[in-house]
C-alpha cells in the first residue's frame, strides 16, 4: 500500500466516523490535515478495539509494538503507513501513540476511578475529550448517581448536578488550554479554536437540554458549529 491510498483510507476513516472532527480540521493545509486525519484514524481504531464487548488485549498490545516502532516504514495497515509519513514530516513523538494504546489498555482492566489524580492520568493517556466525558461515569457517589440509571437511561434528580459539576470543569480546562493558542501557527490556531468551538457548543446545547442526552444525542448543524466558533 502506497503513502497515498493510506492517506485516503484514513481520511476516509475520519470523514464518516468523527464529523465534527473532520469539520473542524478542514482549516488546515492539505498536509497537516491529513497527518491529523491518521492520528485519529489511529486513535479510532485503539478505542474501538477497547470499547469492545470481549476488550482485544492481545490486538492492543501489537498496536502498542507498532506504535512504538514509528516512524519506522510500514508495509501493511493503512493507518499505520500514513502515521509513519506523517511522522517522518512532522515531531509527532511515539511516545504519546503508545499513551494512547496504554489509555486503552486500562480500560480493558477498569471501569471506573475513585479520584480525580487517578482520573487525570488516565486522561493524560487519552484525547482530553474522551476523558472529560468519562468523567460523568467515574464521579458518580457525590452525586448519588448509580451506573444503572446511567444504561437504562433514566437517571434521577442527582444528574443535573453531576453533569453541571463536570461541564464547569470541562469548559475550565478548555479556557485554560486555549491560552496556548498563541504558541501555534495562525491557520494550526485557528484549526484548535474550531474544535474548542464546536465541543463548548455541544455542551452550551447539553446544558440547554438540561443534560437530557438520552432522548436525543446532541449535534450542531452547520450553521450552529460557526456560530459557536465565533462566540468562542
Amino acid at each position: 500500500m502506497n503513502t497515498e491510498q493510506a492517506y485516503a483510507e484514513t481520511d476516509r476513516i475520519t470523514r464518516e466516523t468523527a464529523r465534527n472532527f473532520a469539520w473542524g480540521i478542514r482549516v488546515l493545509p492539505g498536509p497537516k490535515r491529513r497527518a491529523i486525519a491518521a492520528l485519529y484514524a489511529f486513535a479510532r481504531r485503539v478505542d474501538d478495539l477497547a470499547d469492545q464487548e470481549e476488550p482485544a488485549r492481545a490486538e492492543l498490545e501489537a498496536w502498542r509494538a507498532a506504535a512504538e516502532a514509528l516512524p519506522a516504514s510500514q508495509d501493511g495497515d493503512a493507518i499505520l503507513v500514513a502515521l509513519a509519513d506523517a511522522m517522518s514530516r512532522y515531531p509527532i513523538p511515539a511516545e504519546s501513540l503508545v499513551d494512547l494504546v496504554d489509555g486503552a489498555l486500562m480500560d480493558c482492566d477498569r471501569n471506573r476511578y475513585e479520584s480525580w489524580d487517578e482520573l487525570r492520568e488516565y486522561c493524560r493517556r487519552v484525547a482530553g475529550a474522551v476523558g472529560v466525558a468519562c468523567a460523568a461515569v467515574y464521579e458518580l457517589s457525590r452525586f448519588r448517581v448509580s451506573e444503572q440509571e446511567i444504561a437504562s437511561g433514566q437517571p434521577g434528580p442527582g444528574w443535573r448536578p453531576l453533569m453541571e459539576h463536570q461541564a464547569v470543569r470541562a469548559d475550565a480546562l478548555m479556557r485554560k488550554g486555549l491560552e496556548l493558542l498563541p504558541l501555534l501557527d495562525r491557520r494550526s490556531a485557528l484549526c484548535v479554536r474550531t474544535f474548542a468551538g464546536i465541543y463548548r457548543g455541544l455542551l452550551v446545547q447539553m446544558r440547554g437540554r438540561s443534560y437530557d442526552v438520552f432522548s436525543e444525542a446532541p449535534h450542531l448543524s452547520t450553521v450552529e458549529k460557526m456560530r459557536a466558533v465565533v462566540a468562542l
